[in-house]
């Protein structure tokens, strides 16, 4: 016996309602992107821009929840704010709120890392801390967009260049490495980068001269808009998920970072 048309016209109608709830249940369990600023700085990102705590930290809070899909975007750290601005970006990595965002409704997470900027120089029998008591006169490696409190945080190179016999480079290691060729006579570096540098090349383990005084002492985070795609306090969680889960702790050890409690 053939169906009727009014049999037809209900099936036809439960099937019509049914693909979009469907439609919508898949589309409910599907990650929010959430794109994260992040600039060449070993090791945080290394210069092929592929490898770095950085990514692996990302790696460890996709692991821990479905809500959010945290992917990469490599920016230059002098044009990070606009990144932001222009949402390039929806959010910037170990970062701090001083550093170029006043005036910006950003919120920060629980600091990632804590490190302070020292000076090195080549190790020497005539060289001791008093190598460093005045700076004014040495030949220096300065990082393009860095700010520094010897120079007032200033990052305008014509500027930095009428008060600082100056070489800029593009990242610590640079800077390191123009030591190295003696090239200039001081860089101002983080304990992270020198600290990650060291551990790759132990052979330089003794050839540094390294302040006990320090340029800055600071902490980094994640940063993101007050009304952004993710909420600073969501990071958090998912920071203490993934080292609770020991995800953490491995990723701070390969790197020679001390890991922040989270």
């Amino acid at each position: 016996m053939k169906p009727s048309i009014s049999t037809l016209l209900i099936l036809l109608s439960f099937s019509l309602f049914k693909v979009p709830c469907s439609y919508a249940i898949q589309q409910s369990v599907e990650r929010i992107d959430v794109i994260v600023g992040l600039s060449v700085r070993p090791p945080f990102l290394e210069v092929s821009g592929k490898n770095g705590v950085g990514p692996d930290i990302l790696t460890a809070l996709n692991s821990v929840q479905d809500q959010f899909s945290f992917q990469y975007k490599v920016i230059p750290s002098q044009r990070k704010v606009q990144a932001i601005k222009e949402r390039w970006t929806d959010i910037s990595m170990w970062d701090n709120l001083s550093w170029g965002w006043k005036d910006s409704l950003m919120q920060a997470s629980t600091p990632i890392v804590n490190s302070k900027d020292v000076f090195i120089t080549l190790a020497s029998e005539q060289r001791t801390q008093h190598f460093f008591d005045d700076l004014t006169t040495k030949k220096f490696a300065f990082v393009t967009g860095y700010h520094y409190k010897v120079a007032n945080f200033e990052t305008d190179v014509n500027k930095l260049s009428k008060r600082f016999n100056l070489s800029m480079v593009g990242t610590e290691e640079a800077a390191v490495k123009m030591v190295l060729a003696k090239r200039v006579e001081v860089a101002i570096v983080s304990e992270t980068a020198l600290n990650w540098f060291l551990i790759r090349y132990p052979k330089y383990n003794s050839t540094f001269l390294i302040s006990k005084t320090f340029d800055t002492q600071y902490s980094r985070h994640f940063l993101g808009m007050y009304k952004g795609v993710i909420k600073m306090s969501e990071i958090n969680q998912f920071l203490a998920l993934a080292d609770k889960e020991g995800l953490l702790a491995p990723i701070y050890k390969k790197y020679g970072l001390a890991k922040p409690t989270f």
